[in-house]
């Protein structure tokens, strides 16, 4: 017979380790290991710390923020045996604990009420509620996507979390709290579990890197996280991916974009700027490279929207890197930044929104979406260059404030036969003074005198001053 070789033990636990993903090796064991909870973090261990440990809690929001990750940490406490009591630091080595991280404690349940929602299902886990313990103090039921319990499932679990026996915990885990009974949320002490900020999620993922030694360029991490909708789970996934997909190379931003299907940098930008300079060419001949490159429509207007947000919060808010989206480098959007105005901003905002509510609920499906991005390109600049026009004659001074101006700039004597005349806007160097026929002959004297003036106040050279006498009417 062929000898059987076995693996040490050590051996085994190496071949483990590297097969493990980065989401579940770097999972959270302890309360302080949550990221972006704090104050959530804090009232649990106070919870347990002074033994009030309720009988039915509700984890809810958005997805990858810790929900479940929390419940079995709590679950952990609750029976962690290197204690003589409930305790907010588990050891994570006893019994207990070790079984709860294996999925294997018989005193811990997590059900995906995706998959066990009916109400079988929910008398099967009413009946495993009164078994009592193996070995913890707690028999802990965490009812994973809670809300896809049916109505007859529900109202069935409703009954015993009324009167819970006295050594069950049950912990509901959801995304969309609001389809859950009132009457099952109102007998859970309910803890929201929000997104973490950019920032959080990024210095995270630069801890995973320093220990896995996953270099990554400047950026990239924070691009991750924006492109997870900062989601921890989904952001560690990502890095997994990315670490996988280019094993030999530093993760950049342009990476990143390319594994979730968005535009890059050097994809985005050359739009961005030929949309500032005004070249209705230049943006045609961007979105058509784009188009060619099998980007979607749809896609670039959302990059766009994106984009035009992180303008509009550097012109009017001066905005810090951690607000912004980081599609573009912030020295290159403000640099951008510079050439637009905060009223041609909001206007191109407004017709980008408009596209896209006309792209989503008309035309989703058409195959005219190039042209309708196209055109509302075009008509962005041509909002903007009407805005430009009208903004230059607002500004420009009519002929009667400029010759109030003049008159209000000149020598007191000068001034006087000024404010007695009526000036008629001037056309091929010629202006025209109206002056009552008995003062024509005054004012020829002074002629020389007023066309050098008025050459200087006006900004006009080679003024000829014509002197007409006109009765009053």
């Amino acid at each position: 017979m062929p000898k059987t070789q076995s693996l040490s033990n050590s051996a085994a636990e190496s071949i483990a380790t590297a097969t493990v993903s980065l989401a579940l090796k770097y999972r959270p064991q302890t309360l302080n290991q949550v990221v972006g909870q704090s104050a959530l973090r804090q009232t649990i261990a106070n919870a347990i710390d002074l033994n009030q440990i309720h009988k039915a809690y509700l984890f809810y929001g958005h997805r990858g923020t810790g929900k479940t990750s929390t419940a079995r940490i709590l679950a952990k406490s609750l029976n962690c045996l290197e204690f003589d009591r409930p305790t907010n630091r588990p050891c994570g080595v006893c019994v207990s604990c070790r079984s709860i991280q294996d999925s294997s404690s018989l005193d811990v349940e997590e059900i995906n009420c995706g998959d066990h929602n009916g109400v079988d299902h929910a008398r099967e886990l009413i009946q495993h509620a009164h078994l009592t313990p193996a070995i913890g103090r707690f028999r802990v039921f965490i009812l994973d996507e809670a809300h896809c319990l049916t109505a007859n499932a529900a109202s069935a679990l409703l009954k015993i979390l009324e009167e819970p026996p006295r050594h069950v915990v049950f912990i509901l885990c959801t995304t969309d709290a609001h389809k859950l009974l009132p009457t099952i949320v109102s007998r859970c002490q309910r803890f929201e579990f929000r997104r973490p900020t950019p920032n959080q999620v990024a210095a995270y993922l630069e801890r995973i890197c320093n220990r896995e030694q996953i270099p990554t360029e400047a950026g990239a991490l924070h691009a991750i996280a924006q492109a997870a909708n900062c989601g921890l789970r989904d952001s560690i996934e990502l890095l997994d991916l990315l670490r996988l997909t280019y094993p030999q190379e530093a993760i950049t931003i342009d990476q990143v974009a390319a594994q979730v299907g968005a535009l890059s940098e050097s994809q985005l930008l050359p739009l961005i700027q030929a949309l500032s300079g005004r070249s209705v060419f230049a943006v045609l001949r961007e979105v058509r490279i784009l188009v060619e490159q099998q980007v979607e429509p749809s896609i670039i207007l959302m990059h766009l929207l994106q984009c035009w947000r992180d303008l509009l919060l550097l012109k009017t808010a001066d905005a810090s890197e951690q607000w912004l989206r980081g599609l573009i480098r912030p020295d290159k959007l403000k640099a951008i930044a510079t050439s637009w105005t905060i009223a041609d901003l909001n206007a191109s905002l407004d017709r980008l929104h408009q596209l896209e509510t006309w792209l989503r609920h008309t035309a989703q499906d058409s195959r005219n979406a190039e042209v309708y991005l196209e055109t509302a390109l075009i008509m962005m600049m041509q909002d903007r260059s009407e805005r430009s026009i009208g903004a230059r004659k607002r500004s420009q001074p009519t002929a009667a404030q400029r010759w109030q101006q003049a008159i209000d700039t000149a020598p007191p004597k000068l001034k006087l036969l000024l404010q007695a005349a009526q000036f008629t806007q001037y056309q091929d160097n010629k202006a025209v003074l109206r002056v009552a026929p008995d003062q024509v002959a005054r004012y020829q004297r002074h002629q020389a005198r007023i066309e050098q003036f008025l050459m200087q106040a006006l900004g006009q050279e080679d003024l000829q001053l014509v002197i007409r006498g006109v009765k009053s009417s």
